[in-house]
């Protein structure tokens, strides 16, 4: 039996599926483009395109394919996880531009909050399933 995405959920998992699809194409189009980029580092950046492009694309598979609210908390957990590990990243790397870390942060808490959300409505359903009351 499919879940329904509540609405708040679904729209972070759409704008996180454009976004990631399209830095994934400009930075594999355009290498120097973006804000970290390093001269030398092509391979680094196809590699991070890649990640960004698998990320987009996971997150309209589980929205628009699979259209479960089950799928959508897996991506937006992937895309937490990932948001968390660019901002530990930021500090490793010197000049980091300021605004990334703004960026990176608000987009952790909306992922959090989305996952949250989502994850009260598969437990509710759940509960229902059961004919149990959820906690």
């Amino acid at each position: 039996m499919r879940i329904d995405v509540p609405k708040f959920p679904a729209v972070i998992t759409f704008l996180t599926g454009l976004i990631a699809t399209v830095l994934a194409v400009v930075a594999a189009l355009f290498t120097e483009s973006h804000p970290m980029y390093m001269e030398g580092a092509q391979k680094l950046m196809l590699s991070w395109s890649a990640r960004e492009l698998g990320q987009g694309l996971a997150c309209f598979f589980a929205l628009f394919v699979l259209r479960d609210a089950r799928a959508v908390a897996v991506a937006l957990f992937s895309s937490g996880v990932r948001e968390v590990v660019d901002f530990v990243d930021f500090f490793r790397v010197p000049g980091t531009p300021l605004r990334l870390y703004f960026v990176v942060g608000i987009s952790s808490v909306l992922h959090s909050a989305a996952l949250v959300v989502v994850l009260r409505k598969i437990r509710s359903t759940a509960a229902s399933w059961s004919g149990q009351e959820a906690p």
